[in-house]
């Protein structure tokens, strides 16, 4: 994704001074699980969320 892409019009990417990336991590119960076990806080949230929903 890039930051550009959420701005109006179609030149926004030229009209820009800077270009930013961000890369989605999904963090769903059940999704990135080797991301999950690194990060037993972002796992327990990911519960939460699963709960609530």
């Amino acid at each position: 994704m890039y930051l550009t892409d959420s701005m109006d019009g179609e030149d926004a990417a030229e009209k820009s001074s800077a270009q930013f990336t961000a890369h989605m991590i999904n963090i769903n119960a059940g999704h990135n699980e080797g991301l999950m076990k690194r990060c037993p806080k972002l796992y327990e949230y990911s519960l939460f969320i699963e709960e609530r929903r």
